[in-house]
């Protein structure tokens, strides 16, 4: 049930604060939120974005960028600067299965239209080529496009509920000010979620999330700064992948995957339990970072 804000009855509810009107609300100011706002203000339709962050992606997360986003990145004129903020695809040429990043290579891979074969089909499915393009980067392109096209843009701000008016066609959301520790009333026609998996726009609306098989192990990310260029000099490729079985803990094996972020000196590095994999204690121990 949710209160009547709408009344000033909710919560912290900023004093004779009107509603601020406008056609588009989204919740959310990573790239499914940035996107979102940067098609619409690019053809014309105004709205609001608000983020409980304090500012755009401070570390990398999500990097490759395919060709149909490339695609549509061009369509509103966008693909440019994304390049120049990039990595092209020959930073991507190759998957790799190793030991470690000096050790015994297992196997390898030609990745992301890269190869003979893959570049053949690329070059026939789209004129755009994959591009590296690291969440940091990403995110400030994609909110200047939508301010400049007239969309708001508010951070420090979270969503709290909404509440649907059918007859009138309108949605009023409360959202918070995480600075001033107020609340305040947006009216508009359309709620857009893109608050990542545990959005509270979809715990509102009751729709649930389907997990399949594997999906939600934990996993601990390392940003790691460190030169790997002499180990990389026959090794091209953003992504790695490692098998490495624990030394302290029998029956344990770790998948350790460093991606590229910066060439060669800046990496993620993803530690996961492999599946099957029981471990006898809480303490890790794996070496896959070393060189």
């Amino acid at each position: 049930m949710v209160s009547d804000f709408t009344n000033g009855t909710h919560g912290n509810m900023a004093a004779n604060a009107e509603p601020y009107v406008t056609d588009v609300c989204i919740i959310g100011t990573g790239p499914a939120g940035g996107s979102l706002a940067s098609f619409l203000g690019h053809y014309g339709v105004r709205g609001i974005m608000v983020g409980k962050t304090n500012s755009t992606a401070t570390s990398p997360r999500a990097h490759i960028t395919n060709i149909a986003t490339l695609e549509c990145l061009r369509d509103i004129g966008l693909e440019e600067e994304a390049r120049k903020a990039g990595l092209d695809k020959s930073f991507m040429r190759y998957c790799h299965w190793c030991e470690n990043m000096a050790g015994k290579e297992i196997a390898r891979a030609p990745s992301w239209g890269n190869g003979a074969l893959a570049e053949a089909e690329y070059k026939a499915a789209s004129p755009c080529e994959p591009l590296d393009l690291a969440q940091t980067l990403l995110e400030p392109i994609l909110y200047r496009k939508a301010v400049n096209s007239g969309f708001v843009c508010r951070f420090n701000t979270s969503f709290v509920s909404f509440k649907e008016d059918p007859d009138k066609g309108i949605v009023d959301v409360v959202v918070k000010d995480l600075v001033f520790g107020t609340e305040h009333v947006i009216r508009y026609k359309y709620l857009c979620g893109g608050d990542g998996a545990g959005s509270k726009v979809l715990g509102q609306l009751g729709l649930p999330l389907k997990q399949g098989e594997g999906q939600g192990t934990g996993v601990v990310n390392l940003l790691l700064k460190a030169d790997l260029s002499r180990h990389m000099k026959y090794r091209e490729g953003n992504l790695h992948w490692f098998f490495q079985e624990d030394d302290l803990n029998e029956g344990l094996v770790w998948v350790v995957h460093p991606r590229m972020v910066t060439p060669w000196k800046e990496w993620v590095v993803g530690f996961f339990v492999a599946p099957g994999s029981q471990p006898k204690t809480e303490t890790p121990a794996c070496d896959g970072t070393r060189a």
